[in-house]
């Protein structure tokens, strides 16, 4: 018995060690990484309703025209293990609408007070951009904001900026680099789509695993050649079997943006 175990036993220490030296490898790792990620939008008054709103929208006492108001929010923290720290910045980092005009802004949360995170009035030359600044921000540190604008409900957003290590903030995406929010929502249509024929792709293939097993394992002929093929099938087996829940987990979970809790408040 124990001699048919020994075979397989180098293989899964081996696999065990690969593991493990990609999971330390990757703790180990230290970066600055500033992210944004921004919630879902509501609009206050729309424009495009035929029949004109009761509800009147004045800013700094003058009506604010004939135009969408919209509310969101927008986080904005350090997902890297590195501090981010105020001289790292080399250029300011702000909040900038592709059109509009931002009407109000606030900190609806900050992690912890040391960061001095502050949010800024914007200038009049520029009312679609929102400085930002803060003193440090360590690993999950970051706030939550809330900007109202007068513009188009689906205006692009973007966080500008240069940080010493990291270049500009992007938007929050662990796979491929996302340019914007509105390419994260098309995005994910997709990959809800994709992701309801995983479990299907899953049983295939374990199916086809388990009949190449049992074809080999029939052989009758039981030189050193099977027991090689038995030995491969096997691994082969639970090496594709741990890929593939592997990749199921890190397909749904990078693509599935996570706020930090410390960001989100609660």
């Amino acid at each position: 018995m124990l001699k048919r175990i020994l075979p397989y036993v180098g293989p899964l220490i081996g696999l065990i060690g690969i593991s493990l030296a990609l999971y330390f490898h990757a703790q180990s790792v230290q970066d600055r990484k500033p992210l944004y990620y921004v919630g879902q939008r509501a609009t206050i008054v729309d424009s495009a309703v035929a029949i004109p709103s009761p509800l009147q929208v004045l800013y700094q006492g003058h009506p604010i025209g004939n135009t969408n108001v919209v509310e969101l929010v927008l986080y904005f923290w350090n997902g890297g293990k590195l501090p981010i720290r105020k001289e790292d910045v080399l250029e300011p980092v702000a909040i900038q609408l592709a059109s509009g005009e931002i009407l109000e802004s606030r900190a609806l949360h900050i992690s912890r007070s040391v960061t001095e995170f502050e949010i800024h009035p914007v200038s009049e030359s520029s009312r679609n951009v929102l400085p930002v600044s803060f003193a440090i921000l360590e690993h999950d540190d970051g706030a939550a904001i809330q900007i109202i604008y007068a513009g188009k409900s689906d205006t692009a957003i973007a966080v500008n900026g240069t940080i010493v290590g990291a270049g500009n903030p992007r938007f929050f995406s662990e796979g491929r680099q996302l340019r914007n929010p509105e390419e994260a929502a098309r995005k994910m249509k997709r990959v809800d789509r994709v992701m309801a024929y995983i479990p299907w792709l899953g049983t295939a293939i374990l199916l086809i695993l388990m009949a190449v097993s049992v074809l080999v394992f029939r052989r009758s002929d039981q030189g050193p050649y099977t027991s090689r093929m038995k030995s491969a099938t096997i691994v082969l087996g639970i090496t594709a079997l741990l890929y593939l829940g592997m990749d199921i987990v890190e397909f749904h979970e990078s693509h599935r943006p996570e706020v930090p809790y410390s960001v989100l408040g609660h």
